[in-house]
Order: structure tokens, then C-alpha cells, then sequence
């Protein structure tokens, strides 16, 4: 039986979208499922599952942040990007810890970014 990289590795992106690796797929022990808008130095995130609730990091301005439902979660007031945002999510009776891995390039393009709650990789592009 033949078998493909996805088959070796079940966490392999599902997608490749510009040379950078894209992926949001479902985790079965987080059980979420996420919906990403992706704009110039900014991602909206929607989860889905387990948590309902949408995530927005902006790093246009030198107020570098990230809000969850709305309210603000993290923010670093810096002229150098932050590399690491750690917040909470509020779920139900639950609060998940949540963390933003960014990597953004000299000519000011973000080149890799991670969403990780509650220990899960949920949702990775580009190689960090």
C-alpha cells in the first residue's frame, strides 16, 4: 500500500497557498474547528466547538494586540513585533490558556503564525 505524507503525518497542512504552509483543521482534543480571515499584518479567527468566540491580532500599529469576544487580551506597545502573545479564553466554567506565535519578515509581512489553546496547535501557517 502506497502511502502519502498526509498518511505518516496526520498534522501535515492541508494546504499550501503562496509558498507558506496554511492549516486549520479540526483537532479532536481541543474540538475545535476555526474560519481564518487573513489581511496584511492582520488575522481574524473564529473559533468554533468547544469555544465560540473570535480572536483578532493587529500588528499595524505600534500598539501591537490581540482581542478575544472583543475585549482586549494582550496588547505590547513596541516599535518591534512581539513574538508571543499569551491570554486566556473564557469557556463556560473553563478558562483555556491560549498563545499567538508571529513571525514577521524585514520587509514587514507576516511570515509565520500559530494559534495554540490549551496546548493544541489550532490553526499554523508558515513555519515558525
Amino acid at each position: 500500500m502506497a502511502t502519502t505524507p498526509a498518511m505518516l503525518n496526520p498534522y501535515q497542512p492541508v494546504s499550501v497557498e503562496r509558498r507558506f504552509a496554511v492549516a486549520c483543521r479540526f483537532n479532536p482534543l481541543a474540538d475545535l474547528h476555526c474560519d481564518v480571515e487573513r489581511r496584511w499584518l492582520v488575522r481574524r479567527i473564529q473559533l468554533r466547538g468547544l469555544v465560540e468566540t473570535d480572536l483578532f491580532w493587529d500588528a499595524r500599529s505600534a500598539t501591537e494586540y490581540v482581542t478575544v469576544g472583543g475585549v482586549r487580551a494582550a496588547s505590547q506597545v513596541s516599535f518591534l513585533y512581539v513574538p508571543r502573545f499569551e491570554f486566556d479564553i473564557a469557556s463556560g466554567t473553563r478558562v483555556l490558556n491560549a498563545a499567538i506565535d508571529v513571525r514577521i519578515a524585514w520587509m514587514v509581512k507576516v511570515i509565520a503564525f500559530q494559534l495554540v489553546v490549551d496546548g493544541h496547535v489550532i490553526y499554523r501557517e508558515g513555519i515558525l
